[in-house]
């Protein structure tokens, strides 16, 4: 699990610097920076609560890469098995802007892959025992990219999980809407 992450990682910089060189536009390592991340809310038969924030680094004009944490907490009244569960995890990401200004100035097309591994509770998501276990989700889709402000933007993404099995807390598409400030 953990390998894969590693590995996506080292593709995410390797790209990532080849990227670097092909780019003259000067600006210094604090604007090259960025935070930002999501937020979920959803009330009723199912509650669920998200916070994933991220961080991470301009390395052109066009290419990003950060990582994130995640944290959801997950209640579902439903009967006969009316649970709550804690969900957390951390990611790496990578996404490139392929088409600038697409329909409008400020907006573009993107494409982005995402390594993300949660820590989910055995007791509701695999096999009804006590502990947890980790399941590595490795996402990739793209969106739009809308700016905000001079640094800021929205992105819509629409993800798929290459490696979703029936334990995965989310089914496909994936649907994600971050902010980068």
């Amino acid at each position: 699990m953990y390998h894969k992450l590693t590995i996506s990682l080292f593709l995410v910089l390797f790209v990532s610097l080849s990227a670097v060189s092909q780019d003259t536009t000067k600006i210094t390592w604090r604007d090259r920076l960025f935070g930002g991340g999501a937020f979920g809310l959803q009330i009723g038969t199912i509650t669920s609560i998200e916070v994933s924030p991220q961080v991470g680094y301009r390395l052109t004009s066009r290419l990003a890469g950060g990582m994130g944490i995640k944290y959801e907490f997950l209640k579902d009244s439903r009967e006969p098995f009316p649970y709550k569960t804690h969900i957390y995890g951390g990611s790496v990401f990578s996404s490139l802007v392929l088409w600038k200004d697409m329909l409008s100035e400020g907006t573009s097309l993107m494409a982005h892959i995402e390594d993300e591994v949660l820590s989910l509770d055995k007791k509701y998501f695999y096999d009804g025992s006590s502990g947890r276990f980790a399941l590595n989700s490795f996402l990739v889709g793209g969106g739009i990219r809308q700016r905000i402000g001079r640094r800021s933007y929205y992105n819509i993404l629409i993800l798929w999980n290459l490696n979703q099995t029936n334990l995965s807390p989310n089914q496909n598409p994936v649907f994600k809407l971050t902010f980068q400030f």
